[in-house]
Order: structure tokens, then C-alpha cells, then sequence
């Protein structure tokens, strides 16, 4: 085929036209776990890669594992913490906590980054934000699951064996349940389980007080309609110890149902929502609409209530952080659901969020709406390799190891695996009308103290930017698509750098775009050095996620943004610059290199970040 044929071919492919239970038997676990997912009839499709977290299968190849591989298994994690000696109860440190005072309050990006710059909260990977006494948001459940098309809405869960958190098993799919039936069975499992954990004598133990007298503290009368019902009830401590006799002893089985991952735009955000973020979300819906810029003050002021619409325009309504000024993900375009586009969670006691770092190792904000309170535990960015490697251990002492299993937010290890490897730990308790940041790269995990509704969005600020690139190596190197293209998302802040408020901002871009440039130019001079001197330049670029699929990397999963390599022999066949010897073994000259960026392009924006740059000073 001549190279022209392969020229018409790509122009053409990349055109713009184009139930709960204390004792489960092993039969009903193994059952469980070999549960198929079903279609779930989702009905947006939305401009995202970042779907929620299906059900994971089984690998092509590999079975359910026997009970004899199960009793290895538990085997193997037993003699590991005989050998490690692990104390269960464990002291940890306690993540900062942080007061904004009203005035502080009124910027999010701003007192964050404050946060970050003077008082180090980075080097936690977590902190804890408690509003000013003025902070007072309508009821989540006055938008989240409403009536009359939302509150009969279901949604499916995931089951989760807390006995079996530190092997990294796949969560099967739990029971699909109305918000009324998930809070009914949720707490429903608390008072059964507390009801177990007194009668072994687990509640009260620490109190001092007379055997009896706590117990009858522990009790409070509800009305369940009309009638009075005997309601017990722990303290965060008891349920945290208890957490871990699970998890880390295994000395019951237990297994709850987590919602987690629901779309906000399909349930409706525990916030209230802007009319014009509504318009702009339903018009990434409709490739022919025109989406509409949206636009925040950098200030909202909460004082004397801060006004009807303060919750509808304030930077912490999660559904507006993403695109606030300062926040580099307002220059992506499109719904991305769980980072512009706020994901909610449902949990009820012990439902976990396993260890894990933020998708493209960008900052979160998680907000509780209501219920109990949740458990987390953080890892600072800095010593998320000390963190991996002490889950490498842990899965060299498997007889079945998963792979991975951070990835899949399958595994959760308690303090005691990870103070005994010396990585360092913060913990902290959330309550209702607080809100969690997570900072760039650093691991967290944790889980709820009973049923509880939280919400959790992602945002960027300048110093994320370095991550950013560390994350897209990641990824390469683990065959993972990005949940966005980093060079994106880069070279549009580049293109408008108004985010970029002070000179070490521009100069952390600045030095990442002549990465990029760097890079590009020694790739292309590697290709024509081996006779690949067929260059296409290409259509401007098309933000959509059909348009991005068709130029991935078939080796690394890169998305192409700004340059590919493609042959004669199968044009829907891409790679990215770096594995062009990795593309097929047709001859130099049937092949060619495509861009949509030239090196001049690329210059040019370094040159507009530099005049930025030079007006800040």
C-alpha cells in the first residue's frame, strides 16, 4: 500500500466526523465472589474514561481459588504477622486539622494552597478542614435521591469481606437498593452487630467502670413506630478496634455493601446545583450544542449567611471546586465523572474505601453530608514507594497474588503492617459538615462507623503539575490508560495561564512544557534517523472520547495528544513516539509520523507561560 494510501487512511480514521451476615459459610463466599455483573442500564454516556468502578472478573485463564488455596492463603497472611509481630492496637498520629476563619473561607483553592505552602499539610497526605460556625447547607437529601424521580431510584453495590481486605480479592456485586432500603439495611446490620460485639464483651471494655453499668449506658430507647426498641451504641475507638479484629485477625467472617462511585448527574449531588453548571454538564451531552464557559468569583462571602444563593455559588460545593479560578481542571472540557463531575457514597458500618491514590495523582476533597462518622488513614505522596513496597511484600507472602491491587481499590492493610514496614501514618475521624483533602499521590484509605451519605470531587493546583508527570510515567509503564490526557490538560492552561498566579507557578509549567519539547525532539529525530520521514500534520485537536480512543498507544496505552506513528499495513494501529519499534516490521517508508502539535506549536506556548510569567513581576 502506498504511503499516500496510509496518509487519506489516518486523515479519514482521525476526522473530526468521525444482605449481611456475621458467619458466612465458604460455600456462600465462594459463591459470592463468582458472581457475574449484570447490565446495569446506565443511562448517561458521558465524555469520561473514568466510569464507575465496575465489578471486577476474574481473569481470562484463571478459576475461583480451592479451599486448599484458600487455607494457604490465610495461612501465608497469618505467619506473616507471627513473624512481623503486629500489634493491632497501635497508636497513630493524628492528620492536621485546620479552622478558616470566615474570611479565609471564601477562596477553597486559595486557603488549600495556604495550607499546603505554610502550615505543610502536604507532608500528612491528609488533612482535615472543619468550616466556620456560619456553614450551614441545605440537607443533602433535599438533593441527592429526591423525590418524585430520584428517591425510588436504585443503585447496585459492592460486596466486600472484610476478613479477606488484606488478600485484594475482586469485589463482587452486592444487592441494588433504594436509598430507604440501603439506610434500613444498614443500620439494621449495625445494631445486629453491636448486639454481637456485647454480647462477647467488647463494648465498654475500656470505660472502668462496674461490669453492667456500661452496658446499660451503651442502650437508648427509639421509637420505631410507636414503640419503644432497645438501640445500642459504641464509641469511634470500640468500632475502630473492631474494625481491625476483622481485618487484620480474621477472627470472624463479616461482609457489608458499599454504594460507592455513584454519578451526581444521574442521583443528584448532596449540593445544590447552578442552573448554569446544569446547562453546561446536559451540553456535553449533545455533540452539537455549544458549551458554555463557567464562570466563578474568586471570593464568596459566607458573612450574614452568605445570601440564598451562597450555597448554589460557594468554591466548597464540591460541584464547583473543579472549575474554580485557580483550580487547573476548569481547562478540561466535558463531564468527567469523579473528577470534575462529583461521584456520592453511600456506607454503612465497616464499608471500606481501600488504599489508593487519586486517578492521575491529582488533589481530592471528599465533604459528609450526614450519618456516621468516617475513618481515614493517610500516606504522604512522599513515601507512597515505601507504601508500595510494603504491598509487595504483603503480595509475595500470597499463594494467589492479584495484580494490581491499589489500582482496583481492592486492599486494605491496617496501621500495624505499616508502622512494622516504617511507612509513615496520619489518622483522622470525619464528621458530618467536615470535609478531607487528599494531597497529591499520597495513599488513603479507610471506612465508615455506620451508614453514612458523603460526596468526593478532584482538583488541581500549580504544584500538582510535577505529579502530573510522574502519574502519566506511571501509567506507561503499567499499561494504564489516564483518566485524562496530562499533555491536555497542560497545554491548555499554557494556552490561558491566568491560574498561574505567582512566578514559581509558571516556572513549574514552564519547565514541564520543555520537558515535553525535549522529549518530542529527540523521539522525531530518532525516527528519521531510521528512515521514518513521513510526516503528516493533522486537524485540530477534538476533546472527545471517541476521537481519543482511536489515537491510544496499542503499547502503553498513552493517548497520542500530540504525535503518533501509524503504518500502511493497519492504520487503526497506534503507538506513541517511544515504541515507534514497536509498531510492526513493515519497511521506514510505509509507515508515518502524525502530529498535532508541532515543536514550533509547543514553543510557542512555552513563550506565552514566560510573558505571563514576566507580568507577575
Amino acid at each position: 500500500m502506498a504511503i499516500a494510501t496510509v496518509k487519506n487512511e489516518a486523515s479519514e480514521h482521525y476526522s473530526k466526523d468521525t444482605g449481611h451476615t456475621e458467619n458466612l459459610s465458604s460455600a456462600e463466599e465462594e459463591k459470592s465472589t463468582g458472581v457475574k455483573r449484570k447490565a446495569t442500564g446506565v443511562e448517561f454516556v458521558r465524555r469520561s474514561k473514568r466510569e464507575r468502578k465496575k465489578a471486577q472478573k476474574m481473569p481470562f485463564g484463571l478459576q475461583p481459588p480451592s479451599q486448599a488455596e484458600e487455607k494457604a492463603i490465610a495461612q501465608a497472611l497469618e505467619n506473616s504477622k507471627k513473624l512481623q509481630r503486629l500489634n493491632s492496637d497501635i497508636a497513630v498520629d493524628t492528620a492536621p486539622v485546620f479552622y478558616p476563619t470566615l474570611e479565609e473561607f471564601e477562596n477553597p483553592i486559595a486557603y488549600i494552597n495556604k495550607l499546603r505552602e505554610e502550615a505543610s499539610a502536604d507532608q500528612s497526605g491528609i488533612c482535615k478542614i472543619v468550616p466556620p460556625k456560619e456553614w450551614d447547607p441545605p440537607h443533602a437529601k433535599l438533593n441527592s435521591f429526591t423525590p418524585p424521580d430520584r428517591s425510588e431510584k436504585t443503585f447496585i453495590t459492592k460486596k466486600q469481606f472484610l476478613h479477606r481486605l488484606e488478600e485484594g480479592i475482586y469485589f463482587p456485586e452486592g444487592k441494588r437498593y433504594t436509598i430507604k432500603e440501603y439506610e434500613k439495611m444498614a443500620n439494621d446490620f449495625t445494631q445486629a452487630h453491636l448486639s454481637a460485639m456485647n454480647a462477647a464483651g467488647r463494648l465498654g471494655q475500656s470505660s472502668g467502670k462496674e461490669e453492667g453499668d456500661e452496658a446499660n449506658d451503651r442502650k437508648s430507647d427509639v421509637k420505631n413506630n410507636g414503640e419503644k426498641i432497645e438501640e445500642l451504641s459504641a464509641t469511634p475507638e470500640e468500632l475502630i478496634k473492631e474494625y481491625w479484629r476483622i481485618v487484620e485477625k480474621c477472627e470472624d467472617k463479616v461482609a457489608v455493601e458499599y454504594g460507592n462511585d455513584l454519578d451526581v448527574i444521574e442521583y443528584g449531588s448532596g449540593f445544590p446545583v447552578r442552573k448554569d453548571l446544569k446547562d453546561t454538564r446536559e451540553s456535553y451531552e449533545d455533540p452539537d450544542s455549544n458549551h458554555k464557559e463557567i464562570k466563578f468569583k474568586r471570593n464568596v462571602s459566607l458573612k450574614d449567611g452568605g445570601g440564598p444563593d451562597y450555597y448554589e455559588s460557594c468554591g466548597w460545593n464540591l460541584n464547583n471546586l473543579p472549575h474554580w479560578p485557580g483550580s487547573l481542571l476548569r481547562n478540561i472540557r466535558g463531564n468527567y465523572n469523579g473528577i470534575n463531575v462529583p461521584w456520592l457514597y453511600m456506607g454503612m458500618l465497616f464499608s471500606t474505601f481501600a488504599w489508593h491514590n487519586e486517578d492521575n495523582y491529582l488533589y481530592s476533597i471528599n465533604y459528609h453530608h450526614y450519618g456516621a462518622p468516617k475513618v481515614w488513614y493517610g500516606v504522604p505522596g512522599d513515601a507512597a514507594s515505601k507504601f508500595e513496597e510494603c504491598i509487595e511484600k504483603m503480595k509475595a507472602q500470597r499463594v494467589r497474588e492479584e495484580k494490581d491491587v491499589l489500582q482496583k481499590l481492592v486492599l486494605m492493610t491496617g496501621p500495624a503492617t505499616l508502622t512494622a514496614a516504617n511507612v509513615p501514618l496520619v489518622k483522622c475521624i470525619q464528621n458530618p459538615g467536615e470535609f478531607v483533602v487528599t494531597f497529591p499521590k499520597a495513599f488513603h484509605g479507610g471506612f465508615s462507623l455506620g451508614f453514612n451519605c458523603g460526596e468526593a470531587v478532584n482538583f488541581a493546583l500549580p504544584d500538582w503539575i510535577p505529579f502530573g508527570r510522574d502519574a502519566s510515567e506511571t501509567y506507561r509503564k503499567s499499561q494504564r490508560a489516564p483518566s485524562i490526557s496530562n499533555e491536555r490538560l497542560l497545554m491548555q492552561v499554557a494556552r490561558n495561564p491566568v491560574d498561574l498566579d505567582n512566578i514559581e507557578s509558571c516556572d513549574i509549567l514552564i519547565k514541564d512544557l520543555e520537558k515535553t519539547m525535549e522529549d518530542q525532539r529527540r523521539l522525531q529525530k530518532e525516527l528519521s534517523q531510521n528512515g521514518i520521514t513521513n510526516i503528516v500534520g493533522m486537524p485540530g485537536d477534538e476533546d472527545s472520547e471517541e476521537y481519543d480512543e482511536k489515537r491510544q498507544c496499542h503499547v502503553c496505552m498513552h493517548m497520542c495528544y500530540i504525535s503518533a506513528l501509524v503504518c500502511s499495513c493497519d492504520a487503526e494501529r497506534v503507538v506513541c513516539l517511544r515504541h515507534w519499534q514497536n509498531l510492526c516490521n513493515c519497511s521506514p517508508d510505509q509507515k508515518c509520523h502524525l502530529y498535532w502539535y508541532s515543536l514550533h506549536d509547543i514553543e510557542d506556548l512555552i513563550l506565552r507561560v514566560r510573558m505571563h510569567r514576566k507580568k507577575l513581576m
